[in-house]
């Protein structure tokens, strides 16, 4: 996928969330959802923490660290597919460096909504270099595979927007 329909992704991705958390009464982001996932101020915090994580793996590779290689199986047909599979996840062990990513803070309405304007200000900044970064250059994610710059910057995005669906469903609940 181009950088450029990446960003369209992204923008509209960015769009859905910043409408979403809007909407949202500030309380809402510390109340429990009660069916045993995250309040929302944690799942935000979880998608902000992965994108930052995503996009300096993609922001490496534009400077050329990085492995030859090819992507995998799994990354590749997540690429293709342009999504993450469907469903509930649970955060699989990670390296200590990555521990936050399974065990997020809470943080509030304001802290999440200026979170992804910096989140949005990163990919459009990065975008670039990341069109101009080495395709067989890559750095591999402790479950995916193996990603390129535009692959992690397209994961970024992938990701937020599989985390949309959960913020929905909570919105759902909490409202109920």
């Amino acid at each position: 996928m181009t950088t450029e329909k990446i960003l369209r992704k992204h923008a509209k991705t960015y769009a859905s969330w910043k409408a979403a958390l809007e909407g949202t009464d500030g309380d809402a982001f510390s109340r429990d959802p009660g069916d045993g996932t995250w309040a929302l101020g944690r799942i935000c915090d979880h998608v902000l923490e992965a994108a930052r994580v995503f996009l300096d793996q993609s922001e490496a590779l534009t400077r050329g660290t990085g492995t030859e290689r090819g992507a995998g199986m799994f990354a590749a047909i997540m690429l293709t597919i342009g999504s993450m599979p469907p469903g509930r996840f649970k955060v699989p062990d990670l390296p200590p460096a990555l521990a936050r990513l399974g065990a997020p803070q809470a943080m509030t309405k304001d802290e999440a909504l200026q979170g992804f304007v910096a989140l949005d200000a990163r990919m459009q900044a990065l975008a670039p270099a990341v069109a101009a970064a080495p395709k067989r250059l890559r750095s591999k994610h402790p479950v995916a595979g193996w990603f390129n710059a535009p692959g992690w910057m397209q994961l970024s995005e992938m990701h937020t927007r599989h985390h949309l669906r959960q913020l929905k469903r909570i919105q759902a609940l909490l409202d109920g």
